[in-house]
């Protein structure tokens, strides 16, 4: 039996790590090497020609595509709520590919899926993305959060104008989604309010009568659910069981519909068919 020595071992190790880590560097270093910016926004890779921040506020140009892909036509529709298109703006192509990824030209950007589900993910980062909105590594998992027996909804009593039009609409996702009764709360500084009990008879909510309920009020808000809050930080939080929309009126508008495509992903192809 041939012996080897520790100091020869260790070095064939090392060496051998050396070669695992410069062929993974090699396989990064050929996607990103074409590009001069790269970033990870709501775990989905960005490659970018031009500083990543310039695609904050892009005015797109965002066309339906009349192909017999959902993901694609998705896409554009959820790009559409969030933009104030005029067709002058740069052109975002949404496509199928060999990798997942956002790819960032001048005046154009590429959102590419290696399937539906992938396109979608892509999707909804570039959705942060173009917003300037922060979103966590696990943004897709926001459906999975929620429990479908009993959902808490907190709305800052701060809030008006468009944040409150998409309250409106991610109402209506979690309406899709069948939940069993949702409580909704008024949130003043740290204290959360009940206003309304809901109950889901034959598919259809309706309104317990509140005098009957007794005055629930909630200190520092300690109660899970779904938070949309006024703030000076533009983000998405995921915290435990607790997702947390910040941001100003413009922006909690962006968050409320990406949320509600992340929890109804069918529901917006069946409101525009």
């Amino acid at each position: 039996m041939i012996k080897i020595n520790n100091k020869i071992l260790i070095l064939i190790v090392i060496l051998a790590s050396v070669s695992v880590f410069a062929f993974i560097s090699g396989c990064i270093s050929d996607e990103a090497k074409k590009y001069k910016y790269f970033e990870k926004v709501g775990g989905i890779n960005v490659y970018s020609d031009i500083p990543i921040s310039e695609v904050e506020n892009w005015d797109d140009d965002v066309l339906l595509i009349h192909k017999n892909n959902t993901a694609i036509i998705g896409c554009n529709l959820e790009l559409s709520a969030v933009s104030q298109s005029n067709y002058k703006g740069p052109e975002i192509h949404i496509e199928e590919g060999d990798k997942t990824g956002i790819y960032i030209h001048k005046n154009s950007a590429e959102i590419k899926g290696k399937n539906n589900i992938d396109i979608m993910n892509a999707c909804h980062s570039f959705v942060c993305l173009k917003e300037g909105i922060v979103c966590p590594e696990n943004l897709n998992k926001i459906r999975d959060i929620i429990d479908i027996n009993h959902l808490n909804v907190i709305l800052d009593n701060k809030t008006e104008g468009k944040s409150v039009h998409g309250y409106i609409e991610m109402f209506e996702a979690i309406g899709h989604m069948q939940i069993n009764s949702i409580d909704l709360y008024l949130m003043d500084d740290d204290t959360c309010k009940l206003q309304r009990k809901l109950l889901r008879v034959s598919g259809v909510y309706q309104e317990i009568n509140i005098s009957n309920i007794p005055n629930k009020t909630v200190n520092n808000c300690n109660i899970d659910g779904i938070f949309i809050q006024k703030s000076d930080k533009n983000e998405i939080k995921i915290e435990g069981k607790r997702i947390i929309l910040l941001g100003d009126d413009e922006h909690l508008h962006s968050e409320e519909i990406l949320v509600s495509d992340l929890i109804a992903p069918d529901l917006r192809l069946g409101m525009h068919k």
